[in-house]
């Protein structure tokens, strides 16, 4: 199947799969394996992905580990083990919403965490966000290496910078298309 000029290329699963193998051993690659899973797998875009906060996406008991484990780490920094919190499918929601300010349209849309893949790309995560770097009290799920919540542009950069890594050429908006 042909693609119209100025669509974004679809990629086939074997190069979905080449992407995340350049990904394995980078550093941030949990965040950016779990970023992927959100384009490809939930199909959300760039801006969409940026927004996710960590309300949206845990649930209360999820929550309640997250600062216990956020609390442990930060009174403890040099004999914090990331594997000492053990998360949970459970500790997901399902679905979450959209804000209508992020979505195209000003829409409010949801966004469902049903795909095994997603759900341990994001438990996984979780740990690596735990020690990254913040000032401030960020809710935002995705940090950059910066530890701030991610741009519109920033996200985009991001996908084109895991582009070029894998050789493979795709765009924050394959992952809609795929």
């Amino acid at each position: 199947m042909s693609r119209k000029e100025g669509q974004a290329r679809i990629l086939t699963k074997k190069e979905l799969k080449d992407v995340i193998s350049s990904i394995n051993g980078q550093k941030y690659e949990k965040r950016n394996i779990a970023i992927l899973m959100m384009s490809f797998k939930v199909g959300l875009r760039a801006k969409e992905i940026a927004s996710i906060t960590l309300d949206d996406v845990l649930t209360r008991s999820g929550k309640s580990k997250y600062n216990s484990a956020k609390l442990k780490y930060e009174s403890n920094k040099t004999k914090w083990e990331s594997d000492e919190t053990k998360w949970e499918s459970n500790d997901l929601k399902d679905s979450f919403t959209l804000r209508s300010a992020v979505t195209k349209g000003s829409k409010v849309d949801s966004a469902y965490l049903a795909s095994k893949i997603v759900r341990e790309s994001i438990l996984e995560y979780l740990s690596e966000r735990v020690m990254m770097f913040q000032r401030g009290e960020i809710d935002n799920l995705f940090l950059t290496k910066r530890g701030k919540p991610f741009t519109p542009q920033s996200m985009s950069q991001l996908f084109m910078a895991m582009s070029k890594l894998s050789g493979i050429e795709f765009s924050s908006h394959s992952g809609r298309r795929t």
